[in-house]
């Protein structure tokens, strides 16, 4: 089942019945998690949230309470709500933080199709239409490609759901709200198992853009060996998708075991080791290109390759995303699916907003608990032993700015989150450019806006 986590951190002194310093408070349905400790933000979530998260804190040694007094800062989301409002963001004072950034729709399938043919780097995700609107253009394709699959996702579907192949343009839908894509027949494989990466991206700034990604994410397989989709196995979905609610079903021993020698989930850095000593899946220019690697070379070149595939994904969707900041203090962290092509490039599959975070495979008992920490310890939430201070008057974005107020602010913060960072990379801005050239090239629309500013 997919959950959304929504944090909210407040630094305050409250008195209550437990004590009267400040607290470090986690809230999970009625339950109270909290620590007697000074310079530690009140947390709370307003939905059920995943069991790691708990784990997390439980081992940092806090204790429980069902004491709801000392619970003094609610998230006022709703299970069915999506989006903080705007007058939520608003009213957030300082020292407060919240783990959704105000245009987190920017990365939704159907926006992401927008935004990358807008930027003109579509070539990131597959041959993408946008249903009711684009039916005429998508029977076209298909009419002139009859030999393509395409795979129809309902634009607010989540793990797998609403998903189905069709190379029938009859078959579709043309009247539900959906993404219809050409389905991706020629993806290198894992022992005969299709697979995509787990990436995940983690945005600290939007004014100016601040990214980072993490450097240990996951090839997820699918549970039935891969063989390209046709009429007979195009319901087989356990074989073309690598959500997990299709294929867990069908591991063999608990948990996450396909084979009785091969995991469903496996570290990013094994899957490639596999494909590098199995580089005959790669089309021959791949092949001409790739043969004289080291296996840390070939690592390395696709690291790079998948960082690269991320900054396209910012630099698309960059002017959605600035168009609705706001007040407040805010990130957030994404999990992107990639998959890697017989060419050697990377098609981005998905952007999920709400990324499960489960304890089930043992790369995600590696992954999940130092993820959250360091995730934690980079926004300036004080962790464990990490010897920071969390600081509680931390300034709120401005609705304008100029080209040397977003470096000056950018050059803070990145020093700031450069002493807590481990296995996060920073993507953007990029590290072999000069931070001013890199933001004057993104920061067209305060050009736009205001011209004298600058």
């Amino acid at each position: 089942m997919l959950i959304h986590y929504v944090l909210s951190f407040k630094v305050l002194v409250q008195k209550s019945s437990v004590t009267n310093q400040q607290i470090y408070a986690f809230k999970e349905s009625k339950q109270t998690y909290w620590v007697k400790v000074d310079e530690k933000p009140i947390v709370s979530t307003a939905r059920h949230v995943d069991d790691v998260w708990k784990e997390v804190f439980e081992h940092a040694g806090w204790q429980f309470s069902g004491n709801t007094d000392i619970f003094i800062f609610k998230h006022h989301l709703l299970p069915g709500e999506r989006q903080a409002t705007k007058n939520f963001y608003a009213e957030m004072q300082p020292g407060q933080i919240i783990s959704q950034i105000p245009s987190w729709i920017q990365f939704s399938k159907q926006n992401l199709v927008r935004h990358t043919r807008n930027y003109g780097n579509e070539y990131i995700l597959p041959k993408s239409f946008l249903l009711p609107g684009e039916s005429a253009e998508l029977e076209a394709f298909m009419s002139q490609n009859p030999d393509k699959w395409m795979i129809a996702k309902a634009s607010a579907g989540s793990l797998g759901k609403g998903i189905h192949l069709s190379n029938n343009f009859s078959d579709i839908d043309l009247d539900k709200r959906q993404v219809v894509q050409e389905y991706l027949s020629d993806p290198v494989l894992i022992r005969g198992f299709k697979f995509d990466l787990r990436i995940y991206l983690l945005i600290t700034s939007i004014d100016p853009l601040i990214a980072y990604v993490y450097d240990d994410g996951y090839a997820k397989l699918a549970s039935k060996p891969y063989f390209p989709p046709t009429v007979e196995n195009k319901d087989m979905l356990d074989m073309h998708l690598t959500n997990r609610g299709f294929n867990e079903k069908n591991w063999v021993r608990k948990p996450c075991w396909l084979l009785k020698d091969q995991l469903a989930f496996i570290s990013y850095k094994e899957s490639l080791n596999y494909l590098f000593k199995n580089q005959y899946q790669f089309t021959t220019d791949a092949q001409l290109y790739l043969r004289n690697m080291s296996q840390q070379q070939f690592v390395d070149y696709f690291h790079s390759k998948l960082k690269n595939t991320m900054k396209e994904l910012l630099r698309a969707t960059y002017q959605g995303l600035v168009n609705e900041v706001t007040n407040g203090k805010f990130y957030a962290r994404f999990g992107a699916d990639v998959m890697l092509m017989k060419n050697g490039e990377f098609k981005v599959i998905e952007v999920n907003r709400r990324p499960y975070q489960a304890r089930l495979c043992p790369i995600e008992f590696l992954t999940a608990p130092k993820l959250i920490q360091e995730e934690l310890n980079i926004i300036g939430i004080p962790f464990q032993n990490v010897n920071i201070k969390y600081n509680s008057s931390t300034p709120v974005p401005t609705p304008k700015m100029s080209v040397d107020q977003m470096i000056q602010k950018a050059t803070s913060q990145i020093a700031d989150e450069k002493t807590r960072t481990e296995h996060f990379e920073r993507i953007f801005p990029e590290k072999d450019n000069k931070l001013e050239t890199v933001l004057n090239q993104f920061a067209s629309n305060y050009v736009n806006r205001d011209k004298d500013e600058l």
